[in-house]
């Protein structure tokens, strides 16, 4: 009875631990797609501004306000994908930035 107890903790271990790799392995996927994200934001972002300098010299002041806009909503979706990257991380750390034991 007792072997079978120890069997039995060795393999929950072992399922916890698997399970566990599973999770920081979803967690770097969605990390690495979050940043996916962020690069492309960052990408649309400057787009805007370019856009915003030359609608700004020639005084087109509807196109102005909607980049403005747009780059209002590209800060959110940044602050939003950092947010959540940050959560990602506190709960399943990076495994670069984890010292080994």
């Amino acid at each position: 009875m007792l072997k079978t107890v120890e069997m039995l903790r060795n393999h929950l271990k072992t399922h916890a631990a698997q399970s566990d790799w599973g999770s920081y392995t979803q967690a770097d996927y969605f990390r690495k797609e979050l940043q996916r994200q962020i690069d492309q934001i960052n990408e649309h972002a400057r787009k805007c501004q370019t856009k915003l300098a030359n609608n700004s010299r020639r005084g087109q002041t509807d196109q102005v306000r909607n980049l403005q806009a747009q780059l209002r909503s590209c800060a959110i979706e940044r602050r939003k994908c950092l947010g959540m990257i940050a959560a990602l991380t506190r709960r399943f750390p990076d495994r670069e930035t984890v010292p080994s034991s």
